[in-house]
């Protein structure tokens, strides 16, 4: 008999034990939130398929014309906001994200957050393209005799971004940039307002179709970027792989210009909208 309550205390802390081991433990805490990834692939697409499509174009002649690259461009937004908007809200473009903080009270904390993931995002799409047409790279350097460093080779770079003769100077290129992105931001602010008369779902369409035609009007004079994410990526990769400095040359109009747009648009969508 005195075994008993031994044997009960035993098998108390059995079951106490099992008990413990039945209970399910939480599952750890991710490192990084969804909407990063969101934010990562749905830039990482744009930039892939974006400048994808313009180095297929130039090391090629896969394009018929400026529209054409116009449509995939607007596509491929189009594209890369339905799949990640219902996860992060399709920023895709840190320009957007600092309007989304100055007017819409988005967390400088997970703005920060946003734009990193979108220039994770960006450059591997960089990279992606780099692979892919690097062969067709090699090929036209050759046939036009560029010697990759070189001043003259800077435009070979794949995705990298210079204005043209037609645009008179880096602040002109600047001002244009800033003005794309000015109605790019008031496209996007407004077709998502609930007082806008544009119909459920037609929105991100809309949002794709105004960067092409944004890209049909300004690709000649600046290359038509408005997107801080998908200029710098290229040019840090190229800069990696031989390119050299030469392809930051004129960078800053392609920051610069998009960020004070994207405010001045943000602030003209409110006047029509308070």
């Amino acid at each position: 008999m005195r075994t008993l309550p031994v044997v009960l205390l035993c098998l108390a802390g059995v079951a106490l034990g099992w008990g413990k081991k039945s209970v399910a433990a939480p599952p750890p805490a991710p490192i990084l939130p969804a909407e990063f990834y969101a934010e990562a692939v749905g830039t990482g697409m744009i930039v892939l398929f974006g400048t994808g499509t313009v180095s297929a174009a130039v090391y090629l002649g896969a394009q018929a014309g400026l529209w054409q690259i116009a449509v995939v461009w607007g596509a491929t937004v189009t594209i890369a906001a339905y799949c990640t908007a219902s996860i992060s809200g399709a920023h895709l473009n840190p320009a957007v994200t600092l309007a989304l903080v100055l007017f819409k009270g988005l967390p400088p904390r997970t703005a920060g957050m946003y734009v990193a993931a979108q220039l994770t995002g960006a450059i591997v799409g960089s990279l992606l393209v780099l692979m892919i047409f690097s062969t067709a790279i090699a090929k036209h350097e050759k046939d036009k005799k560029l010697k990759r460093g070189s001043v003259d080779a800077a435009s070979s770079a794949p995705g990298c971004m210079f204005r043209s003769v037609a645009c008179a100077s880096n602040t002109t290129a600047a001002i244009l940039e800033g003005l794309q992105q000015a109605t790019l931001t008031f496209v996007i602010f407004t077709v998502t307002d609930k007082k806008s008369a544009v119909p459920d779902g037609a929105a991100i369409p809309l949002i794709g179709l105004t960067v092409a035609v944004l890209i049909s009007v300004f690709g000649p004079l600046t290359c038509a970027g408005f997107n801080p994410a998908r200029d710098l990526a290229p040019r840090l990769v190229a800069y990696l792989f031989g390119w050299g400095g030469h392809v930051f040359k004129g960078a800053w109009a392609y920051s610069v210009g998009p960020f004070a747009g994207t405010i001045v648009g943000a602030m003209l969508h409110q006047l029509l909208y308070p």
